[in-house]
């Protein structure tokens, strides 16, 4: 993009073609530019200007006689220098605060509420990635009899997500006995993560106390066995994605074509690719709003389509990440702005409940 050489013309035309292609998804000719362009330029002109900016590979014609739509690159160009930024309206805002506020603490419940709204709000397919189990600080631990030897294990995240673990124990005890070691694992371990829980399980298991100490004996082991796979490749080394809203894609005349659907659908249900996709938002840009257009895709499978996605976590730590997927045709703008209030909201939201 470095190379690329705009002057004020260009740049207008562009952002026209652009603007007008995002609303209309038809082509755009030289006279719909001039009718738009406040300096009157003549069609004559404008064909020029827009033949200058195919030549730089910022516009194309989709074939021989129509007019010319954006490129990957033109997208990129607009999104970086040309975009007017937009903010959410208070109203939309205040609405995402109370549907973040009535969503249970369950974790399927509650990201799934956060892919929805981003779905519903925007109009294309709304995704989030639950934060993988090692990434969580324990604020509570609770263990529930299911028979002699199988025992759910409820643990309750700073955050107050919750997760569900059903576990085999060679020990038989009784419930009584399991809220205590319950307890007792909560009140020394709280505010820790899992990993740093199982490296001083181990250490505590290894000292004199722990030889002679029943309770603290049976405690650790129990702890042990709650935690045990908490490094364990989980969908790609983090959590579970949520995905609402693919139906909105069957609406856009850029997915008309049943096999680039059931490529782009396979995707999605896979969820590995597409957790891929997300992930690389997290290890390349640790703060704000990232967007992803069309060819830079990681994936093969999302060449047509453009990501708008944002980290969300809790002061000092970023827990996943969440945004929009739609055609490359998307109104980025306004696409921006409501995954950077949604990743804000969904953050101060964890953080208030984490307090």
């Amino acid at each position: 993009m470095k190379d690329i050489q705009l002057d004020r013309r260009d740049e207008e035309v562009l952002e026209a073609v652009i603007t007008a292609y995002i609303e209309t998804g038809e082509p755009i000719g030289s006279r719909t530019i001039s009718r738009l362009n406040r300096e009157g330029l003549s069609p004559a002109t404008i064909r020029n200007i827009m033949a200058d900016l195919e030549d730089k590979r910022l516009l194309m014609h989709p074939h021989t006689s129509a007019g010319r739509v954006p490129t990957d690159l033109g997208y990129r160009v607009y999104v970086n220098s040309l975009m007017k930024t937009r903010t959410l309206p208070a109203s939309e805002e205040h609405m995402i605060e109370s549907k973040l506020a009535a969503s249970q603490p369950d974790a399927g419940e509650l990201f799934g509420s956060v892919s929805r709204l981003l779905s519903r709000l925007s109009r294309h397919m709304g995704v989030i990635v639950s934060p993988h189990i090692v990434r969580v600080r324990l604020r509570d631990i609770e263990f529930v009899k299911l028979g002699p030897h199988r025992v759910l294990v409820i643990i309750v995240a700073a955050s107050q997500t919750i997760h569900n673990k059903v576990i085999e124990i060679e020990e038989e005890f009784d419930q009584e006995t399991l809220d205590r070691l319950g307890r007792y694992l909560t009140e020394t371990f709280r505010d820790h993560t899992l990993p740093e829980i199982r490296d001083r399980i181990l250490e505590m298991m290894g000292e004199e106390k722990a030889l002679y100490d029943t309770m603290l004996r049976d405690a650790l082991k129990l702890g042990r066995a709650s935690i045990e796979d908490v490094d364990a490749d989980v969908e790609g080394g983090t959590g579970r994605v949520f995905v609402d809203g693919t139906s909105n894609l069957l609406a856009e005349p850029e997915f008309n074509s049943i096999d680039r659907l059931k490529g782009l659908f396979r995707t999605f249900e896979e969820k590995h690719e597409l957790l891929r996709v997300l992930n690389s938002c997290l290890a390349e840009d640790a703060a704000g709003v990232r967007v992803i257009i069309g060819s830079e895709n990681p994936s093969r499978q999302m060449s047509d389509c453009a990501l708008v996605a944002a980290p969300y976590g809790v002061p000092g730590a970023t827990l996943g990440t969440l945004g929009i997927i739609g055609p490359t045709r998307m109104e980025y703008a306004r696409a921006i702005a409501l995954v950077d209030s949604v990743a804000r909201l969904f953050s101060n939201s964890l953080a208030r409940a984490q307090s």
